[in-house]
């Protein structure tokens, strides 16, 4: 395999190869991705029970523990969307790697399909991305408010859901490419786990 960016002579390194090779950068990305599966699927789980009445076995101790629980996993996930997103030469990131992918000379034409084929369908979900890291999550921006920047960032949990699948799906397709490796991106428990949490102190109040 042969690596198609050539180094410069600085010791700062200028492309995520140079700090790796595809199995090192493709094992960092896996571990940014899952982090941010976990986080969504907490946020998920506890946006849907915020208004449940037993959550005041909680919040009877911290007011607003619930809130700030919630609120805490949305950041981290934006926070872990957009290590994904940008586009950086001295960080681990996803465009970065696909980027240097496609151009690889063991690349094939399948693989660089499915490659444009990625970066096109997630242009306005990294849009979001971009927009609640850097006015809302990271920084405060003055040129409009959070609700306004939500507004413009216009996502879904269902945009997030298909962008941390579709990122997994085109990370296989690399690993498999390189490599001959495949990684799953596994239903997270932890969604059940918070579920399991909340029967428990349902039983609890109702005991």
């Amino acid at each position: 395999m042969v690596f198609s960016l050539a180094k410069e002579h600085d010791a700062v390194a200028t492309s995520v190869f140079e700090c790796g090779d595809y199995r090192t950068v493709t094992v960092k990305l896996q571990n940014i991705l899952f982090n941010a599966k976990v986080h969504f699927r907490l946020w998920e789980e506890l946006q849907k029970r915020r208004t449940e009445k037993h959550v005041n076995v909680i919040n009877a101790g911290f007011s607003t523990f619930i809130i700030y629980t919630i609120q805490a996993h949305f950041k981290s996930l934006i926070v872990e969307l957009h290590k994904l997103v940008e586009k950086r030469k001295d960080t681990y990131n996803l465009t970065s790697f696909i980027e240097n992918a496609k151009i690889d000379p063991d690349a094939s034409l399948n693989l660089v399909e499915e490659c444009n084929d990625y970066l096109d369908k997630i242009k306005l979900t990294s849009k979001a991305i971009f927009i609640l890291r850097n006015e809302v999550e990271a920084h405060s921006t003055m040129k409009r408010t959070p609700e306004e920047s939500f507004n413009a960032a216009a996502i879904t949990p269902h945009d997030i859901n298909k962008f941390i699948q579709s990122s997994g799906y085109i990370l296989n397709a690399i690993g498999s490419h390189f490599f001959q490796q495949k990684w799953t991106l596994n239903e997270i428990e932890e969604g059940q786990s918070v579920t399991k949490l909340y029967e428990a102190m349902e039983a609890y109040t109702v005991a």
